[in-house]
């Protein structure tokens, strides 16, 4: 049996369909706190109209507009909330814990993947403290990521005008060194993600690799979910609900693909040790 097979028949073993499924379903309860808080991490460098137009920026790269205006509706909202003492304490346990679902059902869904026994004789309260620290420990990840983009995004565009400004016009290379910077934060979630989440050791070699895979994989899925959304017009079927079940829909799709170069990533491992 080839590599392929083995690892199509791992693949469809560990059904990714339901996986996906409840992973979109957890994606759509968390998506507001978790935007709301990794733009909390980002805006305590920088002004947070700038942290907000990047997020919202690369929110439509992957998903659409569609996407780009279920954030923008949830940033609207968070600014236009009037706040008091208790109720931004209650808000921010609630956004910690909203925000935290979606990383602890993926950590389920790789630790299947890569069938680790979460069997603890632990207490649950202790076992479900340490699993939203870790979660939380992802979403602070996220947040430090696009940090980082923000100021790498900075630097390219303070490079670019002073191009404009020497030569009249900003050479393409700047564009493509910011589709490339969008990559890079791509690979660097998924290592996080490969190394972090599966109750198990991952050695770095093989974390890079699945890394690379997985976002190549994406790379391209993702435009081809883009043209399969666009075609099907699922948005205007919905109506009002388009945009968050359009969002749903991708993340279903791109759940298997990620779920795919987890795989890859699970046997890489398993076989060269």
């Amino acid at each position: 049996m080839s590599t392929l097979q083995k690892i199509v028949r791992e693949y469809w073993s560990n059904r990714p369909m339901e996986l996906a499924a409840a992973l979109s379903y957890y994606t759509l309860l968390s998506v507001a706190p978790l935007v709301l808080i990794v733009v909390a991490v980002a805006g305590l460098v920088f002004e947070r109209p700038d942290v907000e137009g990047r997020v919202v920026t690369e929110i439509r790269a992957l998903v659409g507009d569609e996407g780009a205006a279920v954030v923008r509706t949830v940033l609207r909202n968070a600014n236009d909330r009037e706040k008091d003492a208790l109720s931004v304490v209650i808000g921010s346990v609630l956004l910690l814990l909203g925000a935290t679902t979606v990383f602890m059902q993926l950590q389920d869904a790789l630790n299947r993947i890569w069938k680790v026994d979460v069997s603890s004789h632990e207490s649950a309260v202790r076992v479900f403290v340490k699993e939203r620290l870790l979660s939380l420990a992802m979403v602070l990840g996220i947040g430090f990521l696009l940090l980082v983009s923000l100021l790498v995004n900075a630097a390219l565009s303070a490079v670019s005008d002073s191009a404009r400004g020497a030569l009249g016009y900003a050479p393409s290379v700047f564009h493509a060194l910011d589709a490339v910077l969008s990559v890079v934060v791509i690979t660097l979630l998924f290592a996080l993600m490969f190394k972090v989440l599966p109750a198990t050791s991952v050695a770095w070699r093989d974390v890079w690799f699945g890394a690379v895979t997985t976002s190549v994989l994406f790379t391209l899925g993702k435009s081809i979910i883009g043209l399969y959304l666009g075609r099907a017009s699922i948005g205007s079927t919905y109506g009002a609900a388009g945009s968050l079940v359009v969002v749903t829909v991708w993340v279903y799709y791109a759940s298997m693909i990620v779920f795919f170069g987890a795989e890859v990533t699970c046997l890489r491992s398993r076989y060269r040790h």
